[in-house]
């Protein structure tokens, strides 16, 4: 009888071995989770400083490129900008036409002035030597 009693006894019994080793492998799980709990809980920490440093860096960029924009602007449209500037070497090509011509028309006045010399000469020599 006592090897009946032993059978029955709590340590000896199958269902409870059974429950204890269920119990463990829960405890082990537990452990698992809890540790998966604080590794997602130092990646949302994480993600959280990254997304901070991201809204700064973009901020930054953000001011950076309007900035650029109004730098831009000033170049192109401004009082000093590319279009005046155009318009600055477009009336200087003009008066550098313009000074060309005047200097060619100088320049033929007095080609006309020294052929209608030459001519009063020719017609003075020429009357000269036919008298």
């Amino acid at each position: 009888m006592k090897d009946q009693d032993d059978y029955y006894q709590p340590e000896h019994n199958g269902w409870s071995k059974y429950q204890l080793m269920v119990l463990q492998q829960l405890e082990d799980h537990t452990r698992v989770l809890q540790n998966l709990n604080k590794e997602i809980i130092a990646i949302n920490q994480s993600l959280a400083v990254q997304q901070a440093e991201t809204s700064m860096w973009k901020a930054q960029i953000n001011a950076s490129l309007k900035e650029l924009r109004d730098e831009v602007d000033e170049i192109l449209y401004g009082e000093k900008g590319i279009g005046q500037r155009i318009v600055t070497v477009e009336r200087e090509l003009d008066v550098e036409e313009q000074t060309d011509i005047k200097l060619k028309a100088v320049w033929a006045l007095y080609g006309s002035v020294l052929a209608v010399i030459a001519n009063v000469v020719v017609q003075f020599f020429s009357n000269y030597f036919k008298k």
